[in-house]
């Protein structure tokens, strides 16, 4: 019995999940692997099979899925983007011969080209996800609290930078109440007092709500040997703003990308691995100026 376009595409996903149920989703999956015909985003039956807990912590099991769905999307985006990179270069062949019909032909293509490389990058984690056994919804939802936390860990220096400030002005204002003419009235010093006592509330007020901070917690229990800078890095990519920056990995001539998609590769198996990567170990906060 044939099974039409449509029925297939619809029985992957939930293939997919019925073998993730078994054990057996994420067993030796490579970007030959993925179904780039499936759907880019998540299925109406795989966003009804997910219920997000009302806490909005993640779980130390999907901490690790989130890191094998991202490796395989890094490495499904380096295999697609030698596609595009040949399309393009047969785009500027034909335009160099130059002819109304291969000018009429690139329009065709740039925009099915322009369509792909689109594709790619926004549906490249879901497939991922999907053919791993991993539920697509869930994993979206993951990668949603990862950027939270990236966006807590990208400001967290600048707020202990804040909180370290506002102690010195306080004790700089004890010092001054202390020492005989020192040319502030008591007014002044309150003032200076008040001020470092508001500056250092709004920062640590910022430590954003309690689920992010619970799944800071999360990561350093889950992977303990991964160190602050590289959690920094991975949740920061999982974000909106790291998701963008993934545009120009599309192109395989593009060195710096390229270069940028390895480390980032080797950041991320490093914290599936549970290690440091190489130059990413934990830095002594700097000791308060004086």
């Amino acid at each position: 019995m044939s099974i039409s376009l449509p029925t297939r595409r619809l029985a992957l996903p939930l293939l997919a999940m019925s073998l993730a149920a078994c054990g057996h989703g994420d067993a030796k999956v490579k970007p030959a692997d993925v179904d780039q015909d499936a759907p880019a985003t998540a299925t109406e039956q795989e966003a009804a099979a997910f219920t997000a807990p009302r806490d909005s912590v993640i779980s130390d099991e999907q901490v690790a899925k989130y890191l094998k769905t991202s490796l395989l999307q890094f490495d499904l985006i380096r295999k697609e983007s030698g596609g595009i990179h040949d399309k393009i270069a047969e785009m500027d062949k034909r335009a160099k011969d130059g002819g109304t019909l291969a000018a009429l032909r690139n329009i065709a293509d740039a925009g099915s080209t322009m369509a792909h490389a689109g594709d790619l990058i926004g549906g490249s984690y879901v497939r991922s996800a999907r053919s791993l056994g991993y539920n697509p919804a869930e994993m979206e939802w993951v990668r949603d609290r990862m950027g939270e936390v990236g966006a807590y860990l990208t400001a967290k220096p600048m707020l202990e930078m804040q909180v370290q400030a506002a102690q010195q002005m306080r004790a700089q204002a004890e010092q001054m109440k202390a020492q005989a003419g020192s040319g502030y009235s008591a007014a002044d010093l309150q003032q200076l007092t008040a001020s470092a006592n508001e500056m250092e509330a709004n920062a640590k007020g910022a430590d954003q709500a309690r689920s992010v901070m619970a799944n800071v917690a999360v990561l350093h229990r889950a992977r303990p040997a991964v160190s602050e800078p590289m959690w920094t890095t991975i949740t920061f990519a999982g974000g909106a703003l790291g998701m963008a920056s993934m545009a120009g990995f599309a192109d395989p001539n593009n060195q710096e990308t390229q270069k940028k998609l390895d480390e980032l590769r080797t950041v991320y198996q490093a914290a599936l691995d549970n290690r440091v990567a190489p130059g990413m170990e934990n830095k002594p906060a700097p000791a308060p100026a004086h």
